[in-house]
C-alpha cells in the first residue's frame, strides 16, 4: 500500500492515449538514485516511477520495464544541489527523458534496459502503450514516493502534466511551453520532501 509523502489526486483530461508527458523543476542536496521523484498508480497492480538516476520503473499490465537501473549503473545525469528542469514524454512507441532542455535518454539510447512479461522471462518487445494507458487512467500522482527505497530530501516546483507529447520548446523550462496541450499544472511554489 502506498503511503505518500505528498499525494495529489489527479483527474486529468488526457484524451490522447497515445502519449503523455510531464515536466518539473527539482533539486536534491544529495542525489538519491533509488528513491522515486514521482510515481503514478491506479490503486491496483500498475505502478510507474522515476528516480534521479533517470530510472524508469514500470510494473503492471503487460509485464515490466526497467531503464537506467541504478543497481546496474549510475547515470550522473542530475547534479547534486542544483536546480534542473526535467521533462519526460511517453508514447505508444517509447519514451524520451530531457534534463535542462537536452535529450539525455530515449527508447534507443539508455544506460541499461530490461523488460518482460514477468521478472523471470525476458522479452525485448515491451508494449509502451501500457504506460500511456496508466498515465491516462492513474488515480494518484505521488511526489517523493513510490519506489522500494524511501526518497531522500528533495525540492520540487512547477510540475506540469501534458495531454500528449510535447515540442522541443516544452522541454526547455523557460516559459516556451504550449499551454493548450497542458492537462494539469501543479503550480507548487515549492515542495520540500
Amino acid at each position: 500500500d502506498l503511503h505518500p509523502r505528498v499525494r495529489r489526486q489527479r483527474q486529468m483530461c488526457i484524451r490522447d492515449r497515445t502519449g503523455a508527458s510531464l515536466s518539473f523543476w527539482m533539486k536534491m542536496p544529495q542525489i538519491d538514485t533509488e528513491g522515486a521523484l514521482f510515481s503514478f498508480s491506479d490503486g491496483g497492480s500498475n505502478l510507474l516511477y522515476f528516480t534521479a538516476n533517470a530510472f524508469i520503473s514500470y510494473t503492471g499490465t503487460g509485464g515490466y520495464l526497467g531503464v537506467n537501473d541504478p543497481q546496474l549503473s549510475e547515470t550522473n545525469v542530475i547534479a547534486a544541489n542544483e536546480w534542473c528542469y526535467v521533462a519526460m514524454t511517453f508514447t505508444d512507441k517509447g519514451y524520451a527523458i530531457y534534463v535542462d532542455g537536452e535529450k539525455k535518454y530515449d527508447t534507443n539510447n539508455h544506460e541499461n534496459s530490461s523488460s518482460g512479461k514477468s521478472r523471470a522471462i525476458e522479452v525485448n518487445d515491451f508494449d509502451y502503450s501500457n504506460i500511456t494507458k496508466l498515465l491516462a487512467s492513474a488515480t494518484y500522482l505521488y511526489i517523493g514516493y513510490g519506489a522500494e527505497s524511501e526518497t531522500k530530501e528533495g525540492y520540487y516546483a512547477n510540475l506540469k502534466i501534458w495531454k500528449n507529447t510535447f515540442s522541443d520548446g516544452d522541454t526547455q523550462g523557460g516559459g516556451k511551453q504550449s499551454s493548450n496541450k497542458i492537462a494539469g499544472v501543479y503550480s507548487l511554489s515549492l515542495i520540500h520532501i
